[in-house]
């Protein structure tokens, strides 16, 4: 049965101080908080100077400590588009107060300001600009090179070299685990978590992670199934180009063949260098080829709502990383990317909601998690909350991959672009199968990643592809839960094979009784159309098969919301 847990609370809100890892400074007078920017010398090589070496642009926090007092190490990415955080950033968001996101729409502000946070609390803290970043925005050219987008070969590079160098730099006085080995944790949103999975997937130095709002494969978050999801290929593009970044050429051609021509729409329309780079530069290379992970600690925060990296890719990256034996949580949220500036219509994705699970606010439990890990801290966290709305979270022993007793059976159903899509309202225009039986009381939770076995036919001219997510009849109208819809393709080898389960994207949300919980298939859908809406215009379908939604009991966290 469902049980309310109001007042969910995490133990350890960032303790202050340096760790006492050291001799009694016998009440010397302590050494003042510090920063500086330094250039950290990467043995990647730098393709668009043509030399062997590369220079990484960061900002070192050395905290305010006694004498002898030795203190561990944050690393801090920023998101595409974004750069480092730097003294001036600080500058000029004093007083730090925080961000408070049952009321912010953003979390990745949030991460970036951490930093200061971190500061204050006695961590050092390098936060530094990924490779093409950060040009002009702090004064001087960011990191050089062009944006490989997180390629092993240069990327994750600069990172190992980041921690080498702070490993050997006499002026830092971090807690050593052994040689060149600081005690170290990660934290970053989006482009800022993936570094943290990539590096950690060849380092074992990595002491915390906590990868916010991003892939274990980048092929199937901007592609997934094989479909370009256009509006988030042209968002980032643009948003590179006008921050005034350097791409790498093979990510200059992506980003032509992918979110700027107007036609293409499957994988199979870009180059095969290009459809490496999403294919190669995401955990799940590693997952895929058979290679060892090491264990790792990771604290994973990841949006429902979040259209670009949704919960099944931090379902994903739980179950990597939960195989390499390491400690992992999983923690969701109401926020993340969002495509509202550009896909804002009566159907489009709707307002982000806070980063909190019920009780739980991401950052709080991203700095307990830090002190538990950095520090030996007591930590009160529980292993999985995956968010139901703005104000409750379902506290759950495991990830529901959809249950047996709750299965959706869709029939032979034909579907035209021109007919049920979401162009003018979020769910009324697409075709609706539901349970046989409705929702009865009110303590059950969908909460999970919905699995099911599908059968694609072509019905037009060309390849039929179904856009299908969860939806909810509830009062007598109809929603899409968390905006999430996920492609499947007539050509895909698993249509029709009733022994291979397709996953559909992660949901979550808090069921009431009477609700009818089902399907929704659509001809095509906004995330996955071009700046005209026309590349899907005479798509046609027939799609038939079954799906096990995530229904299940769970011990609710509930926020408790000033009146």
């Amino acid at each position: 049965m469902t049980k309310s847990l109001a007042g969910f609370a995490i133990l350890g809100t960032l303790i202050l101080g340096a760790c006492s890892d050291s001799n009694d400074s016998g009440g010397a007078e302590r050494v003042e908080a510090s920063s500086m920017d330094v250039m950290i010398e990467s043995p990647a090589p730098n393709i668009a100077d043509g030399t062997d070496t590369n220079l990484v642009t960061a900002t070192l926090y050395i905290p305010e400590h006694a004498p002898g007092d030795r203190y561990p190490l944050v690393l801090h990415g920023h998101g595409w588009g974004g750069d480092r955080y730097s003294q001036s950033d600080v500058d000029a968001n004093d007083p730090v107060a925080g961000v408070d996101l049952s009321n912010s729409p953003n979390i990745f502000t949030a991460i970036d300001r951490n930093v200061e946070a971190l500061w204050n609390a006695g961590y050092a803290v390098i936060s530094f600009d990924q490779r093409g970043f950060g040009r002009g925005d702090d004064g001087d050219d960011g990191t050089s090179d062009g944006a490989h987008v997180m390629d092993p070969m240069f990327e994750i590079v600069d990172v190992q070299a980041i921690i080498d160098w702070a490993a050997a730099n006499e002026d830092l006085s971090l807690i050593m685990d052994g040689p060149g080995d600081p005690r170290v944790g990660a934290i970053g949103g989006s482009y800022g978590g993936a570094y943290q999975n990539l590096t950690a997937a060849v380092d074992d130095r990595l002491d915390a992670l906590v990868p916010t709002a991003t892939w274990f494969s980048l092929a199937q978050s901007l592609g997934p199934n094989n479909v370009i999801k256009k509006g988030y290929a042209t968002g980032l593009c643009l948003l590179a180009t006008t921050d005034g970044a350097q791409l790498a050429s093979e990510t200059e051609a992506s980003c032509q063949e992918g979110a700027f021509n107007q036609t293409s729409k499957l994988q199979e329309d870009l180059s095969e260098t290009s459809q490496q780079i999403f294919l190669t530069h995401g955990l799940n290379a590693y997952v895929e080829a058979g290679t060892p992970l090491p264990a790792h600690d990771v604290l994973l925060l990841q949006g429902n709502r979040d259209i670009l990296f949704d919960l099944t890719q931090a379902i994903a990256l739980y179950d990597a990383w939960s195989a390499a034996g390491g400690e992992v949580r999983f923690i969701s949220h109401e926020n993340g990317h969002s495509l509202t500036q550009t896909r804002n219509g009566p159907g489009s994705q709707g307002p982000l909601g806070p980063g909190t699970c019920g009780d739980i606010d991401v950052i709080d439990a991203m700095n307990a998690w830090l002190d538990h890990k950095l520090r030996g801290a007591a930590l009160e966290l529980p292993e999985i909350c995956i968010s139901l709305d703005d104000t409750s979270g379902a506290l759950v022993e495991t990830i529901s991959r959809g249950e047996a007793a709750y299965t959706v059976e869709l029939p032979e159903t034909s579907i035209l672009a021109t007919q049920h899509n979401n162009s003018f309202s979020e769910a009324d225009e697409a075709i609706f199968v539901g349970l046989t039986d409705p929702i009865v009381g009110d303590n059950l939770v969908l909460a999970g990643q919905p699995n099911g076995q599908f059968t694609v036919t072509d019905a037009g001219l060309e390849e039929g592809v179904v856009f299908i997510g969860v939806g909810i009849e509830r009062d007598g109208s109809r929603f899409l839960v968390d905006q999430q819809v996920t492609p499947l393709r007539s050509s895909d080898v698993r249509s029709g094979d009733a022994t291979a389960t397709i996953p559909l994207a992660g949901v979550g949300e808090r069921l009431q009784d009477g609700d009818v919980v089902g399907l929704l298939v659509y001809g095509q859908f906004d995330q996955f159309e071009n700046e005209t809406r026309t590349n899907w215009n005479g798509n046609a379908a027939n799609v038939s098969g079954q799906v096990a939604l995530p229904i299940v009991e769970a011990v609710i966290s509930q926020r408790v919301t000033p009146e």
